[in-house]
């Protein structure tokens, strides 16, 4: 809905800030405040030319990076990902809301912006990090796909969100080191078909060690892409 329309539905039934709760203004086009957008921002400063973590200048890439380069070509978030044990940042919030609460208007707000992050052309492709059937069946949505379907809606691209299968169900990766989660992701996931554009678009939640994106990317790649860009609400620290 928009103009009027979008005006009166907010005056019958008001919204709330996917990440403050606090009450949107009446007719606002997001799912989240203008305050807790303005939060949204990378640090000042160097960052990784590959995965885009903040790093101390003059260095152009991360230790990681430098040493154990991954698949993908480069990583862009929209902020940091702050959740810590009394830490927990607007992105966090709305990243979760959408994750755990399928807060569809925030996926469409947070996934529209993600085509802001970097240029594409044209014959790219924007596919999500897929969840496996089991956990796809339990939790009702993917919000990898509803972030990617938004992208793709902004940036005038299409989107296959099929493009990609999990093969088997991991264990969750949030107690697990780099290392470890490499490990656990060995051959996870394969493309569904041959893929026949140069470019895609890789689009999660949030890119913490980028073990994920990794073993997405080389399945990606192993099926005819050229150059994968990562793009996620969050990145850690």
């Amino acid at each position: 809905m928009g103009g009027w329309a979008a005006c009166v539905a907010d005056l019958l039934l008001p919204r709330r800030c996917a990440a403050c709760d606090g009450w949107l203004e009446i007719g606002e086009p997001s799912a989240l405040c203008p305050a807790c957008w303005r939060t949204f921002t990378m640090p000042s400063g160097a960052s990784c030319g590959r995965c885009g973590i903040p790093i101390s200048s003059p260095l152009v890439l991360c230790a990681t990076c430098a040493t154990r380069p991954p698949a993908f070509d480069v990583a862009r978030a929209l902020g940091l990902y702050l959740a810590g044990p009394a830490v927990l940042n607007p992105l966090a919030r709305a990243v979760r809301a959408v994750k755990f609460h399928g807060h569809r208007a925030a996926a469409a707000s947070l996934g529209a912006a993600l085509a802001s992050l970097i240029l594409l052309p044209a014959d790219a492709l924007v596919v999500p990090v897929p969840l496996h059937s089991s956990r796809l069946r339990e939790r009702g949505y993917d919000q990898a796909a509803l972030l990617a379907r938004a992208c793709a809606r902004a940036a005038g691209l299409p989107v296959a969100v099929r493009a990609l299968v999990r093969r088997r169900d991991t264990p969750p990766q949030a107690s697990l080191d780099a290392a470890a989660r490499r490990s656990n992701l060995a051959g996870a996931f394969a493309a569904a078909a041959p893929l026949e554009h140069p470019t895609v678009a890789l689009v999660d939640d949030v890119l913490t060690t980028g073990a994920t994106a990794d073993a997405c990317t080389r399945a990606l790649r192993a099926a005819g892409a050229a150059r994968v860009v990562v793009l996620t609400v969050g990145r850690t620290p």
